[in-house]
């Protein structure tokens, strides 16, 4: 019996899935290493957001191409900041979309002394 041709069947029919599983660790990896750089951004624009520096903040917010809102309470004050990714993986492009977004939010205590 001749074994050649089963691992050749076997090959094919695993290759693809294997291909799309490396392509698609690319396009969740890159979400993920996106996340954590949109958290930094946002720490950086509450700090600036509490010193008042609501100019530098807007500016900030373009040089990053991103978006940021802000939800005003009596109490606190939450700073949500949130950016597109762009899919590659065709596959993976069509379950998440074309550009996949992502969020991260902070919550501000109002300091009433400083106002």
């Amino acid at each position: 019996m001749n074994r050649k041709g089963q691992a050749l069947v076997e090959f094919v029919i695993i290759m693809p899935i294997f291909i799309f599983i490396v392509l698609a660790m690319f396009d969740i990896g890159n979400i993920i290493i996106k996340k954590y750089e949109l958290e930094n951004n946002l720490d950086t624009i509450v700090n600036m957001y509490l010193e008042n520096k609501n100019e530098e903040v807007e500016y900030y917010v373009k040089t990053i191409d991103s978006k940021v809102k802000y939800d005003v309470g009596t109490t606190y004050n939450v700073v949500t900041l949130s950016k597109k990714v762009k899919v590659i993986t065709p596959i993976v492009s069509q379950a998440l979309g074309k550009s996949y977004e992502i969020s991260a939010k902070r919550t501000v205590m109002i300091d009433d002394k400083n106002e």
